[in-house]
């Protein structure tokens, strides 16, 4: 349910790291800068899921340990394929990380399959503009997500009020300083991916 992760209060709520150095240190250094979100890339490797798109790579068994170690993260999973299978796998092979995993998701129908699989929280990236405005907001009306992840010149439209009027968080990718969140807060923009 959208309210219990919506009501947590996960510091820094606003700020997710986008990891591009995938290894249990560079978590630990965000972390250590008050980060509790994450997001890195997932792919599948032989039958092994792995975390990286090039080296340094480390296994979705290490982020388990690192997650276990520090219990108040959460980590978006991003992958590139067009499919759930990736994300399924995940869910079936680590079932109790479930609600501490966000998957980004870039199509509607993904909703519905990852729902369905038990996942609570999802981050939809529409920075490729594929929906209208109003396919979003009907959409977004009828099922809830932790967040929508727009682009830069969705920025600069109607589109970020209103998706902050039905409580839908909105981030975009930008540089970490309190002088652009507060601009972006001006936006109607709730947070940031950033690295």
């Amino acid at each position: 349910d959208l309210s219990i992760l919506k009501a947590q209060s996960i510091p820094n709520k606003d700020r997710i790291a986008d990891i591009k150095i995938h290894t249990e240190e560079e978590l630990t250094k965000y972390y250590n800068k008050g980060f509790r979100i994450f997001a890195v890339d997932l792919k599948l490797e032989g039958d092994k899921l792995i975390l990286g798109k090039d080296e340094p790579q480390i296994s979705m068994k290490d982020l388990e340990s690192w997650m276990d170690e520090y219990g108040d993260t959460y980590v978006v999973l991003r992958t590139t394929e067009e499919g759930d299978e990736l994300l399924t796998k995940v869910k079936n092979e680590y079932p109790y990380l479930r609600n501490r995993l966000i998957p980004e998701i870039k199509k509607f129908e993904h909703f519905f399959s990852l729902s369905f699989r038990g996942f609570k929280n999802m981050i939809l990236d529409i920075t490729q503009d594929q929906y209208t405005e109003k396919q979003i907001i009907d959409f977004l009306q009828m099922h809830p997500y932790f967040g929508v992840l727009l682009n830069q010149e969705q920025i600069n439209t109607p589109l970020p009020k209103k998706l902050e009027e039905i409580g839908v968080d909105t981030y975009v990718y930008s540089k970490d300083n309190i002088l652009k969140r507060r601009s972006l807060k001006k936006k109607h923009i709730f947070g940031i991916y950033t690295n």
